[in-house]
């Protein structure tokens, strides 16, 4: 169960196959396998994502299931607060602090059903392309423990390419989501600014307005993205963080690429792309015009 993408995951619950308490037992015991060399894991909350699962059975039993992500174990990056725990962005003078109330992503995720299995490491601050600080070590590759999975958000990367999460949410200033998704060869993707709510995140600078950052999902594929905001309900989003604009969630689907205007480079003419990554822009910029779209 740990190796399949959360949208077969979320059929198999639906249809009654597995229960929620398989599911998230079938992870916990993976992150008991892996994350020893991984450490991808800053904090696992093993009884109550249980005690979820069991509800959410009880639930779906009696025809309450709601939505897709009903049941389905999620986790989420260290920077999102959970009531009663420290949420450090790995800074050692934080360790002190509690959360007096989940974050609004987290809200979010528990009212659509799903069960949070834990919290996943970042780099200090949040603010270089690692997942490694003073309280919580360096998060490993899955791949190859040799190497980083990126960051800020690797250790949501690692977990879910590891098989020990199969849905995350991370979050992107810079590369954050984009950097480790890449390294660890799972999917992510940085909404635009403001499309889910931001409350409850921590931040290196309180306040900061120029360059803020967006969460994002994190998943095994692209339809397990799709498949998170489907679940979500963008009312409540709104009221949460009245940034958030009501807007539903719109399917993804070839003909809204007709008549788009697409803006394509490979060099940003201070450096060079590596071959590979150039050729993966060109390669997406292809399927895209033949799509509809307009490539400038």
């Amino acid at each position: 169960l740990w190796s399949l993408p959360a949208t077969e995951l979320a059929k198999l619950l639906e249809k009654r196959e597995i229960s929620s308490v398989e599911l998230v037992r079938a992870h916990l015991d993976r992150i008991d396998a892996a994350d020893g060399r991984v450490r991808a894991f800053t904090a696992v909350f093993r009884e109550s994502a249980l005690a979820e699962a069991e509800r959410a059975d009880e639930a779906r039993s009696k025809g309450q299931a709601r939505g897709p992500l009903f049941g389905l174990p999620v986790s989420v990056k260290e920077c999102f607060d959970i009531e009663g725990a420290p949420t450090t962005i790995g800074v050692p003078a934080k360790r002190s602090h509690r959360a007096t109330s989940d974050a609004a992503i987290v809200k979010l995720l528990r009212n659509a059903g799903a069960i949070v299995l834990g919290r996943t490491n970042v780099s200090q601050f949040m603010l270089f392309v690692e997942s490694r600080n003073p309280i919580y070590g360096q998060t490993n590759n899955p791949h190859s423990h040799e190497h980083s999975p990126g960051g800020s958000s690797g250790g949501e990367a690692a977990a879910i390419a590891a098989g020990m999460s199969p849905l995350g949410v991370g979050t992107d200033i810079g590369g954050s989501i984009r950097v480790p998704a890449h390294f660890s060869g799972i999917a992510g993707l940085k909404p635009t600014l403001d499309r889910l709510p931001m409350r409850g995140c921590a931040t290196a600078l309180p306040g900061q307005e120029a360059v803020r950052a967006q969460l994002g999902p994190m998943a095994r594929t692209v339809a397990d993205l799709e498949l998170f905001f489907a679940g979500l309900d963008i009312d409540e989003a709104s009221r949460l963080d009245p940034r958030v604009p009501p807007l539903p969630w719109q399917p993804v689907r070839e003909e809204l690429a007709k008549g788009l205007r697409v803006g394509v480079y490979t060099n940003d003419g201070l450096v060079k792309s590596s071959a590979s990554v150039a050729r993966a822009v060109e390669k997406a910029a292809g399927i895209l015009e033949k799509a509809g779209c307009t490539i400038v």
